[in-house]
């Protein structure tokens, strides 16, 4: 059973591998995971997978990009974990951008995912993977929040209104 869990979850990781910046380093992050548990919280279950239902019977099921709700607290909760406990930006955006394929957020969730990138640059590049993914644009302006300069904020406004063409990130 271990075998054909860690077969699934490579296969399933497999799928979303032209999307993810860093292939080479892709296994190497992946090895640092919790298999059974940790993927499917960052990802949420496969559609339309018997097997991802069999793995996880005993967990909630964690939302989808076909569905409107934002990511529930306790995957979001080890998300955010799972983001501060990397040393490098480069992984936490990885992280970030593995987790938003098919989790939507709301805007305090995403203030408090900006929140943990160090540097201004690296929280644009997390704004511009999630801005896409937000549930509520009525309160775009908390993202706002995470930044701590006037031209952070104007820069990250612009990423907000999707004219990322004026931004250098």
């Amino acid at each position: 059973m271990s075998n054909e869990t860690d077969k699934f979850s490579k296969e399933k990781l497999e799928t979303f591998k032209s999307q993810i910046f860093g292939i080479e380093k892709l296994y190497e992050f992946i090895d640092n995971l919790d298999k059974n548990q940790q993927i499917d919280n960052l990802l949420g279950p496969a559609k339309n997978s018997k097997k991802s239902s069999n793995l996880s019977k005993d967990k909630p099921q964690a939302t989808n990009n076909s569905s409107k709700e934002p990511m529930k607290l306790v995957y979001f909760t080890t998300l955010l974990n799972t983001i501060a406990e990397q040393s490098l930006a480069k992984d936490q955006l990885k992280f970030l951008e593995l987790a938003s394929f098919r989790n939507l957020f709301m805007s305090e969730q995403a203030t408090e995912l900006l929140k943990q990138f160090k540097f201004s640059r690296y929280k644009l590049q997390a704004l511009k993977i999630i801005r896409h993914r937000l549930s509520d644009p009525e309160n775009y302006f908390l993202l706002l929040n995470a930044f701590e300069k006037s031209f952070e904020k104007k820069k990250a406004s612009i990423l907000l209104k999707n004219e990322e063409n004026n931004v250098d990130v």
